[in-house]
């Protein structure tokens, strides 16, 4: 699976499906299209929607900073070579198993944090790193396992 290590927020230092905006009038199609070659260099065919979510991020007081919907599509690599584009940091193919390794480590990991008691590990919580010390979307991770559920 195709993954960039985000510079920007709201994912800034973490290993994301490649995307962004939609420009207006743009087809959802065109846009995957578009921000996989910025992202990576790549020329690919869109196919399926494989997963969506949604991102609200609040402020301070709780009022609704940004609201993202997510669409994550599969595609087929038709051209050009992985080269991460200036919004990323690095962009890396990855196997899916070493996905799901990551995704059963974060899992354990908040598992334990929200059964802690102890304050020390709730103030500065030291998440499992994943690639050149980034963390993997847990969303991204959500998306691999329901595309891939069988495979480890």
């Amino acid at each position: 699976i195709l993954l960039v290590l985000r510079r920007n927020p709201p994912a800034a230092g973490e290993w994301t499906i490649p995307g962004g905006r939609v420009h207006t009038g743009e087809t959802m199609r065109a846009a995957v299209e578009r921000e996989l070659k910025e992202e990576t260099g790549l020329t690919v065919e869109v196919r399926d929607l494989a997963y969506h979510f949604e991102l609200i991020d609040y402020d301070a007081e709780g009022a609704v900073r940004f609201h993202y919907v997510i669409l994550d599509y599969l595609a087929r690599h038709i051209a050009g070579n992985l080269l991460p584009g200036d919004d990323v940091l690095d962009a890396r193919w990855f196997a899916i198993a070493d996905l799901k390794q990551a995704a059963r480590k974060q899992l354990a990991f908040d598992r334990t944090l929200s059964k802690s008691s102890n304050p020390d590990l709730l103030k500065t919580p030291e998440p499992p790193r994943f690639a050149h010390k980034a963390i993997v979307n847990t969303e991204t991770l959500r998306a691999v396992a329901k595309l891939w559920p069988e495979s480890d």
